[in-house]
Order: structure tokens, then C-alpha cells, then sequence
């Protein structure tokens, strides 16, 4: 039996982040013979069971104490738990640990120093704008996170995105068939008015990120077409923390979008995928996630999409999207209006998005993820 130590954190702190639903993937597929155990910094979402499986570590959500927690909680806990792996799903692996570490990562954007063959501006103005905002904390715990990516056991990447290497890449990724949490690929009941009361019928679905200039792109370009399209289908900010809802309803009054916009609080993955299924299109001016994220859910939901074009985002949707420059809102609203008023465009690109998800094979992922596990502890 491998007993393998998974981060929690986001699972507390921000459960419908692609962090967050793709651990909850893994662990609907952790292999035979593998022991998952979660470590919680604070109570879970009430639709995730605490058992047998879960420890509890409190911890405040703060820049400081998530530093402590990379850096000293899950090191300690996994060596007194006698784990074999730790496993990660976001780039922030200890300095120094005794047992070694895998990472799939599931945020917005890749790496700048590997990964896809090159980094276009919308990401890199994006990271300016995050790295402005950091404190002292958020520095260090990322110049750690850095450092000791040359240290950990391998680097998961899905096949289905492009893979570069060049002089500064690591010579440990480890490519995987894609999958996503089961919830996406079953048909789901409409959420009830619990998550949102009033849900339209018609409605653009927006899930995350939250940093500023991921909100003022998409505020910038929904103004474009607030005026024509809001009114009968608006927007919906899907996944969204308190914290997280308070700072986009302080910028709607700049971009005057009336209630062209609703702020969601997070949702069981069910719930969720009822959202997704239920939606327009999706609206994500901004970075793909290599593993879960709003692009894939979208495609195994079978929705039209309007993203930011990015070499990722092309290689993941092919024909299933309209891709544009994250800079250019006006054209970005151009094509929100065309999925709605142009019918037999938005039933091409849904149809598009269900072929490419059909290719994601959730056995695969178990058995490739399961050898992956073993190889890596020469068993």
C-alpha cells in the first residue's frame, strides 16, 4: 500500500478553484493500492466528507501562514504519517522535505522558465499586475516555491497540450492523459435558487481568476455588451470567496453595468456542472489551466467558449472557441453577441466542444497515474 499525502489547502479555502477540483479528481480516481490522505488547514465545503482519510492541520488563511503550511506542515505531517509521495496541484513545493514530491499543476497561466514554447503579453501582464500586489510574504513563499521545483520527483503534464523544452526546462515532466472531475461528464439538474435566485435562462458563465487585471479584462469587455445582450442574458461570476465578490462589486460602478452581473458564492462540483451545462457560453478572457479549469469544464460541458487566445488555449479548444487578443474587449463582445444572436455558429462550436472532450479518458488517467505513483518509488 502507497500511502500518498495530498494539499488541502484550496479544497478549504477556495473549493471551486482548478486546484481544488482537480484534486477532487484525483482522488475520484486514486488507484488500487493507494492510500490518499487529505491535509485540511480548515473545514471543507459541507459536501466534502471529513472521514478516516482526512487530517486537520488549523490554519489561518493568511499569506504568512500558507507559507508556514508549504513549507513546514505537509513536509512534517507526510514524514509522521510515514507517506511515500506528497502530491501537489499547485507549484509550491517545500525547500527542503524528506519525502519527495509530485505536482500537477492547476492554476491559471504556466511557469514563465518552462513549459509551453512562449509566453504571450495578456500572461505576462498578468503576472506583473499579481507580482505588484504581493507583500513581503507572498515573495518569499514564491522565491521558495521556485527554488525547489528543481528538487521535486516529476512534474505532471496533460498530452494534450504542447510541451517545449528548452535550456531552463526540468528534465522530469511526466505526461498523462487529461481527464476532469466526474461531475462534468454526467448530465446535472439546473442549480436551485439557493446558488442563485432567479438563475435565466440565458447566461455568459464566468469562473475566475480574481486578481485585478483578470476582472478589469473582463469587466472591460462585458461593457461592450452589457447594453444589447445584458439585460436577457447576463453575466455569472461563478466560484467567487466573499473576499472575492466584495472586490468585483467595488469595480462594477466604474464599468456602469446595472445587474448585467451576478456574483456567485462557491458550489458543490455537482452544482457546478449544472452551471456549466446549463450556460450561453463561457467567458474567459484570461490564462487556461494545463489541468481542470473553466476552459476544460466548458468543452466536457459541451458550451460554446469565448477566450483569450494563448498557444495553450489553442491547443486545447481547436475549433471549439472563438480565441482573441485579451486587449481587444470590443472584439471580445463582438463575439459574446454572435453566440447569441447567430444560433447555428454557437450549435457548431458546442458541438466542436463535445468532440474534444470525448477524447479524455478517465480509466486512462487512472492507470497512467497509478504507474506514474509506482515508477517514481521504483516499485
Amino acid at each position: 500500500m502507497i500511502t500518498i499525502l495530498f494539499d488541502g489547502w484550496s479544497l478549504s479555502y477556495h473549493p471551486n478553484s482548478p486546484s481544488a477540483l482537480h484534486l477532487l479528481t484525483i482522488l475520484e480516481a486514486c488507484p488500487q493500492g493507494v492510500e490518499p490522505v487529505v491535509v485540511l488547514p480548515s473545514s471543507p465545503p459541507e459536501w466534502f466528507p471529513i472521514d478516516e482519510t482526512t487530517r486537520m492541520q488549523p490554519t489561518p488563511n493568511t499569506s504568512a501562514a500558507r507559507l508556514y503550511w508549504e513549507q513546514r506542515t505537509l513536509p512534517e505531517t507526510a514524514r509522521r504519517l510515514g507517506a511515500q509521495l506528497i502530491h501537489l496541484t499547485s507549484l509550491t513545493p517545500a525547500l527542503i522535505a524528506s519525502v519527495p514530491t509530485v505536482i500537477s499543476p492547476a492554476g491559471f497561466g504556466t511557469p514563465k522558465t518552462w513549459g509551453a514554447q512562449s509566453v504571450d503579453i495578456a500572461d505576462y501582464e498578468d503576472r506583473v499586475e499579481i507580482d505588484t500586489s504581493w507583500g513581503f510574504t507572498d515573495r518569499i513563499r514564491h522565491s521558495l516555491a521556485r527554488a525547489a521545483l528543481d528538487r521535486v520527483a516529476a512534474i505532471l503534464w496533460p498530452t494534450d497540450l504542447p510541451y517545449s523544452p528548452h535550456q531552463r526546462t526540468p528534465n522530469y515532466v511526466r505526461k498523462i492523459s487529461p481527464t476532469i472531475h466526474p461531475a462534468f461528464l454526467t448530465p446535472q439538474a439546473r442549480p436551485g435558487n439557493h446558488v442563485l435566485k432567479d438563475l435565466p435562462e440565458a447566461y455568459f458563465l464566468n469562473h475566475g481568476p480574481c486578481n485585478r487585471r483578470a476582472i478589469q479584462t473582463l469587466l472591460r469587455s462585458w461593457s461592450w455588451v452589457a447594453g444589447p445582450i445584458g439585460e436577457n442574458c447576463p453575466l455569472v461570476l461563478a466560484g467567487l470567496d466573499e473576499t472575492e465578490r466584495q472586490k468585483v462589486y467595488h469595480q462594477l460602478p466604474e464599468y456602469d453595468l446595472g445587474e448585467t452581473v451576478h456574483l456567485l458564492a462557491p458550489m458543490s462540483p455537482q452544482e457546478l456542472a449544472g452551471l456549466y451545462q446549463g450556460c450561453s457560453g463561457l467567458f474567459h478572457p484570461t490564462q487556461v489551466s494545463l489541468w481542470e479549469g473553466p476552459v476544460r469544464q466548458a468543452l466536457a460541458s459541451g458550451r460554446p467558449i469565448v477566450a483569450a487566445k494563448t498557444e495553450l488555449a489553442e491547443a486545447l479548444v481547436g475549433p471549439a472557441a472563438y480565441l482573441i487578443d485579451a486587449r481587444d474587449a470590443r472584439a471580445m463582445g463582438a463575439a459574446l453577441i454572435t453566440i447569441v444572436v447567430e444560433e447555428s455558429i454557437a450549435i457548431s462550436l458546442s458541438r466542436a466542444a463535445q468532440e474534444r472532450s470525448t477524447q479524455w479518458d478517465p480509466t486512462l488517467f487512472r492507470e497512467q497515474l497509478s504507474f506514474t505513483y509506482r515508477d517514481l518509488l521504483g516499485k
